[in-house]
This record gives structure tokens, C-alpha cells and sequence, in this order.
């Protein structure tokens, strides 16, 4: 009996035994970071799942909605941005036509002047050329005021981008970023607990509807 109480106290001492342990993971809450109504819950309760599966999906149709809307819009900026490029070459072909007419008119009027001074031209040519002249400058004017518009708008960008073009290019990454999270994937290899969510269910951002907890890393705590 001494030799076995020596040999159960030692026994306890060198390798220590307890009938209470715990085994625990790190666990999170998922929430969806967008709004609507749940169509599918692919999963069950303490089912394992890997990196990228999906938890539950949300109904996609308004935000792919969004994002055709957007992809339409931008085809229409895109388009507008090309007319301004072929309204400013036009000013500016435009602008360089009437300003050789005018030196013409105003060469003819010089002339017509001149003649005129010497008795040998016409008032009525004089004055053809005096409203021509003033006719063309106010072309002139019209065509250097549309051509620079045009280059305005042109030089207003974001970066590289126009900056019609990318207000649409940033709206449109944000729809497509919210369509993307209406399919709520596991963000590591772990399992569901406390799953509650059911197809119908309506869900909102930032509201947790399940929990997640982590397989990659397991803790035992024993009581000794």
C-alpha cells in the first residue's frame, strides 16, 4: 500500500490529470454589409466550411440593377467626352476659316478705302466690306467662345480621367462592390453556430444574423 501511495502521488505530480478541460476557438459575428431580402442559406448549423464559401446569399437584382444603370451611363460619358473632343476640333477649324476670311474682307475694305479716297471707288463697296468685317469678327468671337468651353470641359479631370467619366467609373465601383456583397462568403475555414437566418428574412448592414467560429486556431484549457 506504500509503495502505491508513493507511486499514485507521484504519478499525480509528474504527469497531473483533470476531469475538467475546455475547448475553445476565436468566434466572430457575421453581418452583411448589404440591405435585402435573404434568397438562399447554403449552409447549416456546425457544418464545416472553407475560405470563400457561401453563407447566405441576398437578392442581387437591385444592385446588378445599379450596375447596369451605371455600365449604361458611362457608354454615355464616354460618348459625351468624345462629342466635346469633336466640338473643340471643330471650333477650332472653324475659328481658323473665319479668321483668314476676315483678313480677306478687311484687305478688301483697306483697299476700297483707298480707293474710295481717290475718287475712284464706291461708298457702297466701302460699307459691303464694313459689315462684312463686323459680321466675321462676331463669328470669330462665337467660334473662340465654343472652342474654349469645349477645351474646359476637356481639361476638367480626375487624374487621367475625365471628370464626368470618373464620377460614373466611382459610382459604378461602388455598385459593384455592393453587388459583390450580396453573397456573404466564410471568411476562414471554421463552421456556423447559431444560425437563425432563414430564406424570406430581410437583413440589414452591420446587424449580425449568425456566428462564425474559427477552426485554424483551437485552445484546451484544462483545470489542474
Amino acid at each position: 500500500m506504500v509503495i502505491l501511495t508513493l507511486f499514485l502521488v507521484g504519478l499525480q505530480t509528474l504527469i497531473p490529470a483533470s476531469v475538467q478541460a475546455l475547448i475553445t476557438s476565436n468566434l466572430t459575428d457575421i453581418a452583411p454589409e448589404a440591405v435585402g431580402r435573404v434568397i438562399e442559406v447554403p449552409v447549416d448549423g456546425q457544418q464545416p466550411v472553407e475560405p470563400g464559401d457561401v453563407l447566405f446569399r441576398i437578392d442581387p437584382r437591385p444592385y446588378q440593377y445599379r450596375v447596369d444603370q451605371l455600365t449604361a451611363q458611362l457608354v454615355e460619358s464616354e460618348a459625351y467626352v468624345a462629342q466635346l473632343k469633336e466640338s473643340y476640333d471643330a471650333g477650332r477649324t472653324q475659328t481658323k476659316a473665319t479668321r483668314q476670311q476676315l483678313a480677306l474682307s478687311e484687305l478688301r475694305l483697306t483697299q476700297f478705302r483707298e480707293l474710295l479716297s481717290t475718287g475712284a471707288g464706291s461708298q457702297f463697296d466701302v460699307e459691303r466690306y464694313e459689315t462684312e468685317v463686323a459680321t466675321l469678327k462676331d463669328q470669330e468671337a462665337a467660334n473662340v467662345a465654343q472652342e474654349n468651353q469645349a477645351l474646359l470641359s476637356l481639361q476638367a479631370q480626375v487624374g487621367d480621367t475625365q471628370t464626368r467619366v470618373a464620377q460614373t467609373l466611382a459610382q459604378l465601383d461602388v455598385a459593384e462592390f455592393n453587388l459583390e456583397n450580396s453573397e456573404v462568403r466564410a471568411p476562414a475555414p471554421g463552421a456556423i453556430v447559431m444560425n437563425v437566418l432563414r430564406p424570406g428574412m430581410v437583413v440589414t448592414a452591420g446587424r449580425a444574423v449568425m456566428s462564425f467560429v474559427f477552426r485554424c486556431r483551437v485552445f484546451v484549457v484544462g483545470f489542474f
